[in-house]
């Protein structure tokens, strides 16, 4: 009888300890009293989770207090819940609502704080049950998938940004939150890298309904249209709008030339690259592809020449190869110039060079030379 009596006071005094601001104190008989449950009166054992939950929670708001106990916050959730599950009686349903909205803001920035740390798992652990307070919140939600992310559990991340957009789009904000287009942003990503290709473009179309002016979002929506030649005809559609709604957007054209390259459409490509290069002259993959088309078309032209024997097809084929070299020659040249110790851009100027009987070859043997020193001394 002694010993029950003696728990059961250890909640009454842990209770005065933690409404007098002893909370070490509170949780030490706290503690003890809920190590020996059996021993407490059915009344006390809600009593003493919801007060330790409540000390816990103090504590996890003290700087000094957190260093000793860095779960604190984590187990005022767990006693909480506790205190819910065993008060029959429903005595602290109202307290505990409130403890709620006190709780959820401490445990989501302490989720975000061991995000910033790089303690995925903590953040992961502190995130969850944030959005167990607050199933609606959308950066609990947005939190949790990133942790989740970090540890490498994609599915569960998937879930948890498909939740993000869902309670987003259920409850829209009179301004939008740009920072939930990451979220439609994440999934398209993932389920492009996934293949599912329907399941992509439905997530990022509906993040561009959201956040029209996003251009990740809507290069996105171009990229996954690029990767899939099955949806030609709706990507030249969504590229070419695109395009006319913004033609300064470089990186746009440039997906577009690179699709239709892709489909051998390399007329409109080229036209695409030349205007690329009318607003950026040192483009370098608008400089590559048109230098490299003429190279490869002067080597195709060559080869056919290899295999003629009437004199005048040979000299007619020659200089073919020799307009297409000198199509080449200023793109590579500009390629050499943007990075002067990539050892393809000289090489190729020193064949080309040599073909058309350039007085520049001997000065690009030269470089060749010095290029290639470089690259020993380096191995």
């Amino acid at each position: 009888m002694l010993q029950l009596q003696a728990q059961n006071s250890k909640v009454t005094s842990g209770v005065i300890a933690f409404e007098s601001g002893r909370y070490e104190e509170a949780l030490e008989k706290l503690t003890i009293a809920i190590d020996n449950i059996d021993e407490l009166k059915e009344k006390n054992i809600p009593k003493a989770h919801y007060y330790l939950s409540q000390t816990y929670l103090r504590i996890g708001q003290d700087s000094a207090l957190i260093q000793l106990h860095p779960d604190a916050l984590l187990k005022s959730y767990d006693h909480l819940e506790k205190a819910l599950e065993t008060d029959s009686g429903g005595k602290y349903k109202k307290q505990a609502t409130l403890a709620n909205q006190m709780l959820w803001p401490a445990i989501f920035n302490a989720g975000a704080v061991a995000y910033n740390q790089e303690e995925y798992r903590r953040s992961l652990d502190h995130f969850k049950r944030a959005v167990a307070l607050s199933p609606e919140d959308i950066n609990s939600l947005m939190m949790l998938g990133y942790s989740q992310w970090m540890i490498k559990d994609t599915t569960a991340a998937i879930d948890s940004w498909k939740k993000t957009v869902e309670e987003y789009e259920a409850n829209l904000p009179e301004e939008p939150n740009k920072d939930i287009a990451a979220a439609y942003l994440l999934l398209g990503t993932l389920y492009d890298l996934r293949k599912n290709t329907t399941e992509a473009l439905s997530i990022v179309q509906k993040g561009r309904i959201q956040f029209p002016d996003d251009t990740d979002l809507q290069r996105t929506e171009l990229s996954i249209y690029q990767q899939n030649p099955q949806l030609l005809g709706e990507a030249e559609a969504k590229f070419k709008k695109a395009i006319a709604d913004n033609p300064d957007d470089l990186v746009v054209q440039l997906a577009y030339a690179g699709m239709l390259q892709d489909n051998e459409q390399m007329d409109k490509a080229l036209e695409l690259y030349h205007g690329v290069l009318a607003k950026d002259p040192q483009n370098l993959q608008a400089n590559l592809q048109i230098g490299a088309y003429y190279v490869n078309k002067a080597a195709e032209l060559n080869e056919e020449k290899m295999k003629l024997t009437n004199d005048d097809e040979i000299n007619e084929a020659a200089k073919a190869v020799e307009t297409s070299l000198k199509e080449a020659f200023p793109y590579i040249e500009r390629l050499h110039g943007l990075q002067p110790d990539e050892p393809e851009w000289i090489n190729q100027l020193v064949t080309i060079s040599l073909y058309l009987g350039m007085d520049e070859s001997t000065k690009y043997i030269e470089k060749q030379k010095e290029i290639m020193e470089k690259r020993k001394q380096g191995n």
